[in-house]
């Protein structure tokens, strides 16, 4: 795999010594230093870590001293660097190969083992084992993890499963991806499955410790010797067989954010595309629905999954209908992103043969998900380590290259759906033989760095679907995400059902380092005002799905173009406090560019009709962009502001008094 086409990234900077391990990726430093895990890791010159990160091994009443360290270099290249590492604990050998790649993922392959020797002592001691991540408070603020509940397949549409780190003590139970940081990076930890943790209580696989200077990130391994060693000695011919783990690290932001990027973000997502007008051959008179779109300043047009009459084969009804459209968008100044998803047809040519082995199972060995959909079909989620993932390439390489379209919709690609189809390789079998489930996180990885690669030599985007899952292993190799589906139900009820910090680690993208659009299933009483009075705080444009919605996301995107937003300071309200409510439930963020302020204000108070501010400056003039007859109005530092509750106002302060 070639560099040529991760431009947003670095080469891989790599040095080493005999004990030691120093890496540098974009806008991040890596180092071991005797150690199989990161000791060091700063983010944009910062140091997060508030100690090295550690694996600790007990042996009774003794906690083992990691001697005998060594690095071994394994391979080199701009991509990635690969090392191997041996330590000693007692009378346990700790071997890991380490594997650092460009985009900051760190994969930690582990393997303990006993001494063997002739030595009647070969009976292995081995009481404990667990893993520390020490992270200083201030960059350990926030925290996510995936998923939101116990299954990876059915989200609960009423869970949070991002918020600010709580005080004291929280624990979880076992988690394949956790991620812990703060409003502008972090650090997200990997693991696909539960295979060798041994724990008394499996809701306690991880804790989260927040004390007075560092939150303490706890990973339970054993709590006891491993079955499979107890009563054993070690025997030529007959060995206790080493105990295994995979985990990956990776500091984010994942790559370098910059908001300028959210101007050239423009979209429109279009459900029900048969039911639409929209392959109307367009007039040049501005009535068809194509024109109407752009019009608006779409950017990027974004078909649902319905473009295609085969789910995810990219095979319009009409293919010559469908050529002539795209070059009409073309003609329009938009570019055209089409909708591959995480799902096989029934009607797939050779479901027949390859049906059992691509598609994701669970541990009754029964086919997931089965949407169903016209011309009747069902669409059954597929596993990513199956040779599905060669299938998919392919088509979107089809589409790319036979209807020119400039990019891909992926719904729920960059998700590791849990998966126990041995058919492919996915799932284990626990000590008495039980079928379990595994996250297959380094498959999914793979495949969608391939398909950002072809869709990246192509010239075109890769825009992705993940509610709730901002798994950076995967998120990485995606030019934007698509988030929010899954709680929209709870925050109709009430706009305040999603907090702040939610938001902040999970929607905003800055963290992440991937621009974010936030889903809105507008409908009566719950109004893209509402849905912006949260995402606007956050520099993250709700994404508009009716030409009613695009009204409203079209004014947003003028009004950013007349003040400049693209080359202006954002001062977020989290940071801000220049600018002052006299209501205790009203956030403000804005822009600041010459002088002059572009207002985002919220108020969450229900019974409040109008607030007061206390501005940065005297200010000569306001006008609210939203409501230009609302009456708010401006004498020298003080304004006043009609509000409605939860919905956005826009406000600019221009002139010096």
């Amino acid at each position: 795999m070639s560099m040529d086409f991760f431009t947003e990234w670095d080469r891989v900077d790599a040095s080493h010594t005999a004990q030691e391990i120093c890496a540098a990726v974009t806008g991040r430093k890596i180092k071991f230093d005797q150690s199989v895990f990161p000791s060091s890791i700063e983010i944009d010159g910062k140091e997060i870590l508030f100690a090295p990160i550690t694996l600790t091994a007990e042996f009774g009443q003794l906690k083992g001293e990691m001697k005998k360290h060594k690095v071994i270099l394994l391979e080199k290249t701009e991509e990635k660097v690969t090392y191997a590492i041996a330590q000693t604990a007692e009378n346990l050998i700790v071997n890991a190969s380490v594997t650092i790649e460009f985009d900051g993922f760190i994969r930690v392959d582990l393997r303990l083992i006993p001494f063997w020797s002739f030595d009647k002592d070969n009976v292995p001691r081995l009481t404990k084992l667990y893993m520390d991540i020490p992270i200083k408070n201030e960059f350990s603020t926030l925290m996510h993890f995936w998923p939101n509940c116990e299954s990876g397949v059915c989200l609960s549409g009423r869970v949070l499963n991002s918020y600010a780190t709580p005080d004291g003590s929280t624990s979880l139970p076992f988690k394949p991806y956790f991620w812990t940081g703060w409003e502008y990076g972090g650090l997200g930890l990997c693991c696909e499955s539960d295979q060798g943790f041994e724990i008394k209580d499996p809701e306690q696989w991880i804790s989260v410790n927040r004390g007075t200077e560092f939150t303490n990130v706890h990973i339970a391994l054993l709590d006891d010797t491993p079955k499979s060693w107890r009563g054993r000695a070690d025997h030529w011919g007959n060995n206790i067989n080493p105990i295994m783990y995979s985990f990956a690290f990776q500091p984010t932001p994942v790559k370098r954010f910059d908001h300028k990027n959210l101007q050239n973000w423009r979209a429109f997502h279009l459900c029900y595309v048969p039911k639409s007008p929209i392959f109307e051959k367009v007039t040049g008179k501005g009535d068809t629905m194509l024109e109407q779109i752009a019009a608006k300043g779409t950017k990027w047009l974004i078909l649902h999954e319905d473009w295609t009459v085969l789910q995810n084969y990219g095979l319009p009804e009409k293919e010559e209908e469908f050529k002539r459209f795209v070059k009409d968008c073309h003609d329009l100044g938009m570019k055209l992103m089409v909708y591959f998803g995480y799902e096989i047809s029934s009607l797939y040519p050779g479901f027949n043969e390859v049906g059992h082995n691509y598609v994701n199972k669970n541990t009754d060995g029964n086919f997931v998900g089965g949407w169903q959909r016209e011309p009747m079909q069902r669409d059954y989620t597929v596993c990513y380590h199956s040779d599905y993932s060669h299938i998919m390439l392919e088509r979107v390489r089809h589409v790319m290259e036979e209807y020119g379209v400039d990019g891909i919709y992926t719904d729920g690609t960059y998700v590791p759906w849990e998966c126990a189809n041995e058919a492919h390789g996915c799932g284990y079998r626990d000590d008495d033989g039980n079928l379990r489930f595994a996250y297959p996180i380094y498959a999914v990885r793979e495949h969608v760095k391939k398909l950002y690669q072809l869709v990246h030599e192509r010239g075109g985007r890769v825009d992705t679907h993940q509610s709730s899952c901002c798994m950076m292993a995967t998120l990485a190799f995606a030019d934007s995400y698509y988030d929010g589906e899954n709680i929209q139900g709870m925050i109709k009820e009430d706009i305040e059902n999603l907090k702040l910090d939610s938001f902040r680690a999970e929607f905003m993208g800055r963290n992440m380092g991937i621009p974010c659009n936030f889903i809105s299933y507008t409908e009566q009483g719950f109004t893209m005002p509402i849905i912006a009075g949260i995402t606007l705080l956050h520099n993250v444009y709700p994404r508009a799905r009716t030409l009613e919605d695009l009204e409203f996301t079209s004014h947003i995107w003028q009004i950013y173009d007349e003040f400049g937003t693209a080359d202006a300071e954002w001062h977020p309200y989290w940071e801000q406090n220049e600018i002052q409510s006299d209501h205790a439930d009203t956030y403000i963020s804005y822009y600041k560019k010459d002088g002059d302020r572009l207002l985002l204000l919220t108020c969450y108070d229900k019974q409040a009709k109008k607030v007061t501010l206390k501005l940065d400056w005297e200010y000569a003039k306001l006008c609210d962009l939203l409501d230009p007859e609302s009456g708010a109005s401006v004498c020298l530092d003080r304004a006043e502001i009609p509000v409605t509750y939860a919905q956005v106002k826009i406000i600019a302060f221009k002139g010096r008094a």
